[in-house]
């Protein structure tokens, strides 16, 4: 059986790193982050480093996933699935987000 998202956000990791994750300041450090071409991921990766906190792989992919509908809601597209992240984050890896890009009048 296959958990959603919505269930993960329900459960109890999903509770913990929901502040977190939900933050408007931590949602802003994605949003610059991004703008810089660095994963959003980082901006919870080094936190949830600090904090101890060690999370599954599984886990890592909903947070990913999270953090997609978030970026999304921003206003935030997808640029690359695989960017590398910083030293001393729970993620070494992450997807970057970038302003969507109109088309020209044609």
């Amino acid at each position: 059986m296959s958990i959603s998202l919505d269930n993960f956000k329900a459960s109890s990791l999903g509770q913990k790193l929901s502040p977190l994750i939900e933050d408007p300041k931590t949602i802003c450090e994605m949003k610059v982050l991004s703008k810089h071409k660095i994963p959003a991921l980082q901006a919870i990766g080094a936190a949830l480093a600090a904090l101890g906190w060690d999370i599954d792989d599984t886990a890592k992919k909903f947070v990913g996933k999270w953090v997609r509908e978030l970026m999304e809601a921003a206003g935030l597209v997808l640029v690359s699935e695989r960017g590398r992240v910083a030293p001393g984050n729970t993620f070494k890896y992450g997807a970057i987000y970038g302003l969507r890009v109109a088309s020209a009048p044609g």
